[in-house]
């Protein structure tokens, strides 16, 4: 018998861990969140003063429904131009013997850069704020039958045609053999092109 109820009565809200948080750190924490998905649980325990541990925020936060995202992007449209190029780019390939084919692309790196995931409530989509504080690097790479031409390069300026034949000169040129072809692709809506250079 609880002798101040009088009550035989389980006390069962007595027992079991009281919960570190309160009802303000919780509303804070959906808050946060919601202004910035990206935002770990390391940095939502700073926000909270050190009230609770990493892998306490991240309990709270899962009870609360949030879910790891994938950022939203827009997709680029395939357009008939856009189909017509590249169904004309690969009819000139099939004429290029394989041997003698270089292959050249381009992609980026980026640093900096916000995480691959985020977290939000089901339904709502987690979109990347913009500005970004990414540095993106762009990197050059040949590859033929036998393996890559050169090891990959790395260039902070954005690729356009004059940084690509500032590669080609300097980086690629002096590495083919006679009789080469190097195919580059660049399939955008803003500047289609498809670049066939023999050595």
């Amino acid at each position: 018998m609880a002798e101040a109820t009088g009550s035989l009565s389980p006390q069962l809200h007595r027992v079991g861990c009281k919960r570190k948080l309160n009802k303000e750190d919780e509303a804070k924490l959906r808050q946060l969140l919601e202004e910035n998905p990206f935002l770990t649980d390391a940095q939502l325990a700073q926000q909270l003063g050190g009230k609770a541990s990493r892998r306490t925020v991240n309990y709270y936060v899962t009870e609360m429904g949030f879910a790891p995202k994938v950022p939203a992007k827009g997709d680029e449209p395939l357009t008939p131009h856009v189909i017509t190029e590249t169904k004309s780019y690969f009819r000139r390939l099939r004429k290029i013997p394989i041997r003698d084919s270089v292959y050249v692309d381009e992609t980026y790196l980026y640093a900096n850069a916000y995480p691959g995931r985020g977290r939000a409530m089901p339904g709502v989509r987690v979109h990347v704020p913009l500005p970004t504080h990414a540095r993106r690097y762009t990197v050059y790479w040949a590859i033929t039958a036998e393996g890559q031409l050169h090891p990959p390069i790395l260039q902070r300026e954005h690729c356009n045609n004059e940084t690509f034949l500032q590669y080609v000169t300097e980086t690629l040129a002096p590495r083919l053999r006679p009789g080469m072809t190097v195919i580059w692709m660049r399939m955008t809506e803003q500047e289609p092109s498809t670049h066939t250079l023999q050595s």
